[in-house]
């Protein structure tokens, strides 16, 4: 209780005996008033702390720096798309190689007579393309469109068309190439045809499509290439003996191969010639044929004189390449020029007035070129 809370109370009880008096005669004593005694403070007991675990630190993280503002990229232009190459145009050989591989699948879903039936009409003809067919197991030729007279007969090796045989020879399953002279199904011209054949389930499939004289020419590069290659490969002696066969050949091209004293090596055509000297074979022209081809350097030449055909044996232009290698000279050729027309001067004429003029014509040739170049002319195959 507070002082000035006692001090009021004893006043209040003070006035209250005052009032109360006029009842006792004697007279109250005056009340003493006495200090209240200060109250003493309770001092207020401090609640005694609870001890509590300091919390674990927390890691203030440290603040990301803020980025710089940097300037927004160029914007990257959308490149336009490149347009789509056009397909390279379709060559002749890829024509003439689609040719024969739907030759053989309509034989596979017709069989064999149905195609040789189709073939040998002219709904078989295709953009210049005839398709040729021959059973290699009896030589049969099925299929010829150019010479139809001559489907079904015989036509293997000793038949008169020996160009048939080298078809048979030179065919693969993957289909092997070769250039020869041939006539043109829509033309009937003679021309030069590079040739596809295409060996499947015992028939050559084959057909061709005319050749530039550029593809000829790089032809007959390849095929005398091919030549120095297995010379290389399997030596001297295995490169006379493949070449002086008739396997060598690939439709017009053959071989002939010289030595180094210019002395024929091979020559699958005309065998009487090997072991003679190539300098000494003069044309029927006059032309030291020879003597030209023997100047083949290592960089190749190329030599164009008259020339008996291998096939009808009748004198043509002949354009051969001819290259050194090694020392000896690998050459051949092909045929540019049409072939002599009509039958020999000898066939039908009387015997005796041939032989008299046969005669002439030597004696005008040793006059207008000499004794040697008539020696020459006449231990060639061109005097033949």
């Amino acid at each position: 209780m507070t002082p000035l809370f006692l001090l009021l109370l004893v006043a209040s009880i003070a006035a209250l005996a005052v009032a109360c008096g006029g009842d006792d005669p004697a007279p109250a004593p005056e009340p003493t008033a006495t200090e209240a005694p200060e109250p003493t403070a309770t001092p207020t007991t401090e609640p005694t702390p609870v001890a509590t675990e300091a919390p674990e630190p927390t890691a203030t993280p440290t603040p990301e720096p803020t980025p710089a503002a940097t300037e927004a990229p160029e914007p990257t232009p959308t490149p336009t798309p490149e347009p789509t190459p056009e397909p390279a145009p379709l060559t002749d050989d890829d024509l003439t190689r689609a040719f024969v591989a739907g030759a053989i699948e309509y034989y596979q879903q017709n069989g064999r007579d149905a195609t040789v039936e189709f073939y040998r009409s002219e709904a078989g003809l295709v953009d210049g393309r005839a398709l040729t067919i021959v059973d290699t197991a009896d030589h049969i030729l099925l299929v010829h469109h150019a010479l139809p007279a001559l489907q079904g007969q015989y036509v293997g090796p000793d038949s008169a068309f020996p160009g048939f045989a080298e078809l048979i020879g030179i065919a693969t399953e993957e289909g092997s190439w070769a250039t020869a002279r041939g006539v043109n199904p829509d033309t009937k011209q003679e021309e030069p045809r590079r040739i596809l054949a295409v060996l499947h389930d015992g028939l050559v499939f084959a057909a061709s499509h005319s050749a530039l004289v550029q593809d000829v020419a790089e032809s007959v590069k390849e095929y005398v290439s091919r030549a120095v290659a297995k010379y290389d490969a399997d030596g001297l002696d295995a490169t006379i003996t493949h070449y002086n066969s008739r396997d060598s050949l690939e439709g017009q091209f053959y071989l002939f191969l010289i030595g180094e004293d210019d002395i024929y090596l091979a020559h699958p055509i005309f065998p009487h010639l090997i072991g003679t000297d190539i300098k000494d074979v003069v044309g029927s022209d006059g032309q030291k044929l020879g003597k030209e081809i023997a100047q083949a350097t290592g960089e190749g030449v190329w030599v164009e004189y008259l020339w008996p055909h291998p096939d009808s044996r009748k004198e043509q232009q002949k354009v051969t390449w001819a290259i050194r290698h090694d020392g000896l000279i690998f050459a051949s050729g092909y045929y540019a020029g049409e072939p002599e027309t009509g039958p020999p001067a000898w066939r039908g004429a009387d015997p005796r007035e041939y032989t008299i003029q046969y005669v002439h014509a030597a004696i005008e040739r040793y006059e207008r070129d000499g004794l040697q170049s008539m020696l020459n002319y006449y231990n060639s195959v061109a005097s033949f």
